[in-house]
């Protein structure tokens, strides 16, 4: 559920809309979803926002269904700035997500088992950090293997 690819460092976008449609681009340019992925999130975004604070650091997991979906994935963008998501669960706090990981589920009956290791990655101060501050990503692999157990 890794790949190299799909972790980029210092993405220039100003808003959630825009770092949405980078991501698809690189997941459509790599084969990982179709066209009209992007528009998807963003939509599903406006209805069941997916902003959070995990250990005072702002995240967002924007995703949607698998319609469009060849092949699952976890991504991580680190933003040049942090970018504004509305925080999952209320429809107008904003939460500036400095580390943002959309994901690319094709199988929902592994959604619950990955959205379980989120919530204990989310609670882990120390891996956030760590993720936030590497620009290696290799590195970032590594501290992420346990999704690909």
């Amino acid at each position: 559920m890794l790949y190299e690819e799909l972790i980029n460092f210092d993405v220039d976008a100003k808003n959630s809309e825009e770092v949405i449609r980078y991501n698809s681009n690189l997941l459509v340019e790599n084969g990982f979803v179709l066209e009209g992925y992007d528009e998807m999130v963003i939509e599903r975004e406006k209805v069941y926002p997916t902003g959070l604070i995990a250990t005072g650091r702002g995240i967002a997991i924007p995703h949607t269904n698998p319609d469009l979906v060849l092949k699952q994935a976890i991504c991580v963008l680190i933003p040049k700035k942090p970018i504004d998501f509305i925080m999952m669960g209320t429809s107008d706090q904003i939460v500036k997500a400095e580390v943002i990981f959309p994901l690319v589920i094709k199988d929902p009956d592994s959604q619950l088992s990955l959205l379980r290791k989120i919530v204990e990655m989310l609670q882990n101060d120390r891996l956030i950090d760590e993720i936030y501050h590497c620009r290696d990503k290799k590195q970032i692999m590594k501290l992420l293997s346990f999704f690909e157990e």
